[in-house]
């Protein structure tokens, strides 16, 4: 599934390199409200490279904008990292003007009580990983590719986003889910090495594209050996989305001139 041809290998090395130049504060990707540098880009999608917020921001537009993304039809919201930083907090420490203005703007697509699942990706301690509210299975999911349910890591999140989550819902939705009757789940998904602590951001962008439900095998879909191809895949994907309107033409020409 993940195989990549030359063309992608030189884009890849070119988006690379430009994280570096003298270009490296232009925009790589530009979707409007949506942006990234050739610095964020590329220093996030290198060999090694921890992923910022970003990209994950980008990789998310980039699942809503394609052709079965709108939540109409996938019944999907994927919501920026800036939103779990605020779950994260207690409630009366979140900035309630900006949990406020995304769930409603989300609203507008597809009403939020009438999607299936919610996903909040989430970099906290320097590590990422993937809250997902799933409200046709009534679960509270956490994909970790490195800590487990019982690591003191994942159960202070765990607590927190969930608690946090439910008033923040009452506050701004103020539907009745019944989540207080939610189980969580914490599903077998690919596991990072545990003396690599830089990849999971690749995990959560695989999770936000492929997880579906409970008995979503993600294993299937990819191993920790797939990664580095991963990374070459998703830098080609944002780089030379149809409506990115960033600077192209240099990751294009890159090897033809003297950039």
């Amino acid at each position: 599934m993940f195989k990549v041809i030359k063309s992608e290998v030189q884009h890849y090395k070119a988006i690379c390199n430009l994280a570096s130049s003298k270009w490296k504060n232009e925009n790589a990707v530009d979707l409007g409200g949506v942006r990234c540098t050739f610095w964020s880009l590329g220093d996030s999608l290198r060999p090694g490279g921890m992923v910022n917020s970003f990209v994950v921001a980008a990789f998310c537009y980039h699942l809503f904008i394609r052709h079965n993304g709108h939540p109409d039809i996938s019944k999907r919201h994927y919501f920026f990292a800036n939103i779990a930083d605020n779950l994260l907090k207690h409630p009366t420490e979140a900035n309630d003007e900006v949990i406020g203005r995304a769930f409603r703007l989300s609203s507008k697509a597809r009403p939020l009580p009438h999607c299936n699942m919610l996903f909040f990706p989430t970099f906290y301690e320097n590590h990422w990983f993937l809250f997902v509210v799933d409200i046709k299975d009534s679960k509270f999911v956490f994909l970790d590719s490195y800590y487990s349910k019982d690591d003191k890591y994942q159960e202070h999140v765990r607590d927190r986003m969930i608690m946090s989550f439910q008033v923040q819902w009452d506050r701004y939705v103020n539907v009745d889910m019944k989540f207080d009757e939610y189980g969580v789940v914490y599903p077998d998904i690919p596991r990072q090495p545990h003396d690599n602590h830089f990849d999971s951001g690749i995990y959560t962008m695989m999770g936000l594209e492929h997880w579906t439900s409970p008995r979503s095998l993600l294993s299937t879909i990819f191993q920790p050996s797939d990664i580095p191809t991963i990374r070459i895949k998703i830098a080609n994907q944002l780089m030379f989305l149809p409506r990115n309107s960033g600077m192209k033409n240099l990751v294009l020409t890159y090897f033809d001139e003297d950039i």
